[in-house]
């Protein structure tokens, strides 16, 4: 009897399609979206910059945030020292929307409370904390990573529109940082910077002209030092020019043109700061030395209160300077004592006395001659109702000799005016006279 054969039985298995459970799809789906979510989160996290500070006074890693015009743009994630642990580095993630814009030109700082000439500022962080602050231009260029913080503000912000220019003084004790510049009484501009120069010969102030002001700063215009305040005593009165409140607590510059055919200017030009606006007017005399024409007078008696600089006037209208001051004796005739004058040199400018740009000297004597022959005379006259300044006045006179211009240089190294008796108000006699009159009135 014959066993039958066993039969080969075979499972046949399921796709695995068929044996995955939908169960297993919710912690797989829940993966895709956990790293989907966390490649966005990476991706978004903004540009680490970094960013040099004197001190990390105020800054927490995680809380401290970075502001563009008072709007949040990033936080800061770390501190810590420079390898010479001189300076602290902060390190902080910012939007990339703004990092094509952290340029060069970008500047930081820590925003404190502060309180300087100009008022207090940063009262904010009182209560929310310190916060860093960036300022660049709306310009985008080539992107930086790495910055050196400064530790004031900047008064003046990247991307302003004006100009820079340069100004040399020899003083700066009466300018500061934010001190304003004023045209005709009103705020233009104001300094930014003042140090020494290289030589410490005088004082380098950096200023700004904002704009559409800037165009009002030419090769004419000049710059005076503003004390506030100025009190003047003269035959016209009492006068008091108080410029504003801003120039009074902390200085300031003003300026003004004082002569036309001024062109305009570039970034930096480097203008001089005189002392006042008299003698900023008056530098016009010495801006073309070689179009001048120098001219000779000689006085007799005292002339103490004349100096080199003292104004030349003619008709009121100052025309010229004094240009030096000397002794001239001339040789005795028949053993007399020696005749000693004084020699007073003077730098006329041919365009005040309403001769076209460009005469000539010899043109200008000429007609400085023809009218000297009419009655043109130079005489000392007091600036003021105290008379301790004096000024040369060239007047037109009908009642005088006749007199010719001594253009032979044998006395004087320039063309000779002719001179008269001063001018010059003695206000002690003057003074003595009125109350002699007062004394006298039948009261």
């Amino acid at each position: 009897m014959t066993e039958p054969a066993e039969l080969a039985i075979s499972v046949k298995s399921r796709p695995l399609w068929a044996r995955l459970s939908v169960v297993w799809l919710v912690p797989l789906l829940a993966l895709v979206i956990s790293l989907f979510v966390a490649w966005q989160s990476y991706s978004d996290r903004g540009v680490a910059i970094s960013i040099q500070f004197e001190s990390g006074a105020g800054i927490e890693a995680g809380k401290t945030k970075l502001k563009y015009r008072d709007v949040e743009i990033g936080v800061v994630e770390s501190i810590s020292f420079t390898d010479d642990i001189k300076h602290v580095i902060v390190v902080a993630r910012v939007e990339k929307s703004v990092v094509p814009y952290m340029d060069e030109d970008a500047q930081f700082w820590i925003a404190r409370p502060r309180v300087t000439a100009q008022g207090i500022s940063g009262l904010d962080t009182v209560l929310a904390g310190a916060y860093i602050e960036g300022s660049w231009n709306a310009e985008a260029g080539v992107a930086r990573t790495e910055f050196t913080g400064v530790e004031i503000p900047p008064l003046v912000r990247p991307g302003a529109k004006g100009k820079q220019i340069k100004l040399r003084a020899p003083s700066g004790s009466s300018i500061s940082p934010g001190s304003p510049i004023l045209y005709r009484g009103v705020r233009v501009g104001q300094i930014e910077a003042v140090s020494l120069s290289d030589q410490g010969e005088s004082v380098a102030i950096d200023a700004f002209i904002e704009a559409p002001n800037d165009r009002l700063v030419t090769t004419a215009s000049r710059f005076w030092n503003l004390s506030g305040f100025s009190l003047k005593l003269d035959t016209s009165g009492v006068s008091l020019d108080v410029n504003s409140l801003a120039s009074l607590v902390q200085g300031g510059l003003g300026f003004d043109t004082v002569y036309s055919g001024g062109f305009a200017i570039s970034d930096r030009h480097v203008f001089d700061v005189f002392e006042d606006e008299e003698s900023a007017r008056s530098s016009i005399f010495n801006r073309r030395i070689a179009a001048a024409t120098k001219l000779s007078i000689l006085f007799e008696g005292n002339v103490r209160g004349l100096n080199a600089g003292s104004a030349v006037e003619f008709g009121g209208v100052r025309v010229g300077e004094v240009e030096s001051i000397t002794t001239s004796v001339e040789d005795p005739v028949d053993g007399t004592l020696a005749d000693v004058r004084l020699l007073v040199n003077i730098v006329i400018d041919p365009t005040r006395l309403g001769l076209p740009t460009g005469t000539s000297p010899n043109a200008t004597v000429e007609f400085i001659q023809a009218n000297v022959a009419q009655g043109l005379r130079a005489r000392i006259a007091s600036a003021n109702l105290l008379g301790t300044s004096l000024v040369v006045e060239l007047v037109q006179l009908d009642d005088v000799d006749s007199a010719d211009m001594d253009v032979s240089l044998s006395r004087a190294p320039y063309p000779l005016i002719p001179a008269i008796s001063s001018n010059v108000s003695d206000f002690t006699a003057t003074a003595e006279g009125v109350l002699n009159r007062i004394n006298e009135l039948p009261i």
